[in-house]
């Protein structure tokens, strides 16, 4: 089965996973990328899923208590190409789309 890598013809793949928000609702200290579904945290979904169909570099949108998320991503992705980007002001998915601009244009 082609990968989206091959179907798109792109020697680079890039992905965001925009994880930055408190999880009020959870009422939980965990970072809500971190909450398992089955065995695995919503962030190993995500990794595992944008890998096995050609992405090649992910973007981690962070702000809210993302010192647990870099610990976790450092153990268990050591080997693969995430990247972080800590916005320390609040600013939603518009402001980090604008931080982003430059990555993806």
């Amino acid at each position: 089965m082609p990968t989206m890598q091959t179907k798109i013809g792109r020697e680079t793949m890039k992905a965001v996973i925009i994880a930055g928000g408190m999880g009020t609702r959870l009422e939980s200290a965990t970072p809500k990328i971190l909450h398992k579904i089955g065995k695995a945290t919503i962030l190993d979904h995500q990794i595992r899923h944008l890998t096995e169909n050609g992405i090649t570099q992910i973007y981690l949108s962070l702000g809210y208590n993302n010192q647990q998320v870099i610990d976790y991503v450092q153990k268990h992705y050591y080997n693969k190409n995430i990247h972080f980007i800590v916005e320390q002001e609040p600013s939603g998915t518009g402001g980090f789309l604008k931080l982003m601009k430059n990555i993806f244009l």
